[in-house]
């Protein structure tokens, strides 16, 4: 697969770039529906495409420490995220749940009920996904059977590429990630690990060397944790640049399997595991633009 140059801006001229534009704020939320054929890119002015441009969010499946902080909530007292073997809790897979959620998402996209599911569907053009194995997962089993092409060889009628800036904001083990050349390794047949936007092998939140980290979760009453987290300056640094990046592609309709994090942060709003949901580009810029000028007026 091969990816036009992925322009990232810093956050001033993000601001210049959405001076001007209309936000809109008519969300598209479906249920079920039956998958129809993508449609080619087609070529738009910047007004058509401002107009026009939806992202489809998934997020993953139920995973191995998703059920874990069901019973040991995050940054409670003695919490950690410290496992003798975490095998099943850095860079966390699907559990058996996540797996029927994500089985249930397949079904959900055969099921002619929902005209406009297929709909918007069958017009998706790219998929962006997280690099973490649990979104990797979730469109494998979700989304990759009903648009591959070649069943011997997973070839994709849809473009699919995994984006370290749509990965999770790292609170804990089951944030990092795989090194790049695993990922390719196991899943470099269908999905696209080698572009402008994937920059490093290691390419989860580390802290600067040159910066001193300061501990910004619960502390103070025996809390442990494997690694550093993601202060939020730099997540949101980062979701600026996801958004930057949607809007800068040139199609109209892109999913982008991501985590609760994620789509929080673009739009306030809880998000069940395997939930799908249409939003306009420009809902997206307005909370852009509401936090750079937030941050400008502090």
């Amino acid at each position: 697969m091969r990816f036009s140059r992925l322009i990232i801006l810093e956050a001033a001229a993000i601001i210049a770039l959405m001076q001007g534009t209309t936000a809109f704020s008519q969300i598209q939320h479906f249920s079920s529906g039956s998958l129809r054929r993508s449609r080619p890119v087609m070529s738009q002015s910047n007004d058509e495409n401002e107009r026009d441009k939806k992202i489809v969010f998934i997020r993953h499946g139920c995973t191995h420490m998703n059920e874990y902080l069901a019973s040991n909530p995050w940054g409670s007292p003695g919490f950690t995220d410290i496992f003798e073997n975490d095998e099943l809790f850095r860079d966390s897979p699907l559990s058996r749940l996540g797996v029927k959620q994500a089985q249930a998402l397949s079904s959900r996209l055969t099921d002619s009920s929902c005209p406009e599911y297929g709909k918007l569907l069958g017009e998706l053009e790219l998929i962006v996904t997280s690099p973490l194995i649990r979104a990797i997962q979730t469109l494998e089993i979700g989304l990759l059977p009903h648009i591959v092409t070649n069943n011997e060889s997973d070839q994709s009628e849809i473009p699919i590429m995994a984006v370290p800036l749509a990965a999770e904001r790292l609170y804990l083990i089951s944030d990092v990630g795989k090194r790049r050349q695993e990922l390719h390794a196991q899943f470099g047949h269908v999905i696209d690990f080698y572009h402008d936007g994937f920059h490093h092998e290691e390419w989860w939140f580390q802290p600067n060397g040159s910066d001193a980290y300061i501990e910004w979760r619960p502390r103070s009453s025996n809390q442990r944790y494997a690694c550093p987290g993601e202060p939020d300056q730099e997540f949101a640094t980062r979701m600026i640049k996801l958004f930057q990046l949607l809007d800068e592609r040139p199609e109209s309709t892109i999913a982008v399997v991501s985590h609760w994090g994620v789509i929080d942060w673009f739009l306030d709003a809880d998000f069940d595991n395997c939930e799908m949901r249409a939003v306009s580009i420009r809902d997206i810029a307005t909370k852009v633009k509401q936090y750079t000028k937030a941050g400008a007026d502090a």
